[in-house]
């Protein structure tokens, strides 16, 4: 992907994240990671309290790769199973779209 694309893309994370409360780092601001983008919000109520994360990489061929993922703490080996039942079925109705 382009310096310019990837120019509009943060611009535009940058003005949707606040409006969807998340937050959002990329390596701009010397944050040390993989993905060139990484947003983050805190999910709470009365019963749980979970910290959603997704990360966006911008491929070489001019696509963008996104994964959403709960932070693992909140996975343990009583709600494992349904966290990859339900990452498995994300994954396959992913698959069916593209």
């Amino acid at each position: 992907m382009k310096n310019l694309q990837k120019e509009k893309l943060r611009k535009c994370l940058m003005k949707n994240a606040r409006l969807l409360q998340m937050f959002i780092k990329d390596k701009k601001d010397g944050y040390f990671m993989k993905e060139d983008f990484h947003l983050f919000t805190l999910l709470e109520n009365e019963i749980f309290r979970w910290e959603l994360q997704i990360a966006i990489d911008c491929a070489t061929e001019g696509k963008i790769h996104m994964m959403m993922f709960l932070h693992p703490v909140v996975i343990t080996m009583i709600t494992k199973p349904a966290y990859i039942e339900f990452a498995n079925t994300a994954n396959l109705y992913l698959a069916s779209c593209c």
